[in-house]
């Protein structure tokens, strides 16, 4: 593999499966309210400062930031704010009733040292299910842990840490151009909406380059985080082309605990035919696959699955 180096980035993908206890409703948008529920629990156990973050003595060393916006240990020059990096979270279910017993399967992406916050994610999303998530208090238990492998992680009432996959995405790369043929021709599917800009202008069709780059920084920060000094990371082949494409703009209602109001998220889906994709250019937009590209990716934004 051409980009080996720059792909050794950590990651665990855990599968979890809540079971609601009650008949409840949910939002369309999952991820937002699930996010959201977890931020409040954790604040719940850890913050000591009445949420006031600027002002809290203890900010470099406290759980939560480390969560949700994990320090870079190289930090470029362009990076103002705080980049939520260290996780994702994805539920593309749509389904908005459901009943007691129902089932809702929730994936999270933990990359980096992040990794090792999972047991105070994970008891976050426990006392979320009690508490229950949104304006409707959705109650629900966690019926399943699992691994990349489908294997159980909970036994016994407690968490089996040998059963935690640490892989790389140097692997994961590996293992996805297994599947695929050797064509430079390739359909990215938009399972959730890309909102990103592009030479200044918010993208509202997709755009090859601007794809490949959105993977590509990505990438990078994710060394960032890592410490991996790799340098900035610049494509040596073209960029690939769009041969056609189906695109519709679609926008997301999420609530902000942090404003305490309703915000709309835009973003395009759809899917697009990419042509003159190089081997470089096939690698990182592998990588884009599992870590998400463009905004919002901590609210499930940016995923999509390449096909032949």
């Amino acid at each position: 593999m051409k980009n080996s180096e720059k792909f050794d980035i950590r990651y665990s993908k855990i599968n979890l499966v809540f079971e609601f206890t009650e008949d409840t409703k949910m939002p369309e948008n999952k991820v937002s309210a699930i996010r959201g529920g977890m931020g409040e629990m954790l604040l719940e156990q850890y913050c000591l400062s009445d949420r006031n973050c600027n002002a809290c003595k203890f900010k470099e060393d406290c759980t939560v930031p480390r969560i949700f916006y994990h320090p870079l240990k190289i930090k470029p020059e362009y990076v103002t704010n705080g980049e939520s990096l260290g996780y994702i979270i994805e539920c593309e279910n749509k389904q908005t009733t459901f009943s007691r017993g129902d089932k809702l399967k929730v994936n999270i992406i933990l990359f980096g040292n992040v990794i090792i916050y999972f047991s105070q994610i994970l008891q976050a999303l426990y006392m979320l299910g009690m508490k229950g998530i949104g304006k409707e208090k959705s109650r629900f238990e966690i019926a399943g842990i699992f691994n990349e492998k489908r294997q159980p992680i909970l036994g016994d009432g407690a968490i089996n840490n040998n059963k935690i996959i640490i892989n790389t995405l140097s692997n994961y790369i590996e293992y996805q151009l297994k599947k695929l043929n050797s064509s430079d021709r390739k359909i990215l599917k938009f399972c959730t909406p890309l909102s990103q800009k592009f030479r200044g202008q918010w993208l509202n069709k997709f755009d090859g380059q601007a794809l490949t780059e959105a993977a590509i920084r990505r990438v990078y920060l994710l060394n960032c985080m890592e410490g991996n000094d790799v340098g900035k990371i610049y494509l040596e082949s073209e960029f690939p082309y769009i041969e056609e494409q189906e695109v519709y703009h679609t926008k997301i209602d999420r609530y902000s605990n942090t404003h305490k109001s309703h915000i709309a998220l835009h973003g395009i889906k759809g899917e697009c035919v990419l042509g003159n994709i190089s081997d470089e250019s096939l690698e990182y937009l592998i990588a884009g696959q599992l870590v998400h590209i463009g905004k919002n990716t901590s609210m499930g934004f940016g995923r999509y699955v390449i096909l032949d």
